[in-house]
């Protein structure tokens, strides 16, 4: 998977995953 330049310093910073997986739970409409 190629991710933009933006995605790739913030997956640096494990910020990526955080930011997926709160727009991941947003998309999916909440399936905690």
């Amino acid at each position: 998977k190629q991710h933009p330049g933006w995605l790739r310093e913030m997956e640096h910073e494990g910020k990526l995953i955080a930011w997926g997986e709160e727009k991941k739970d947003e998309a999916h409409g909440h399936h905690a």
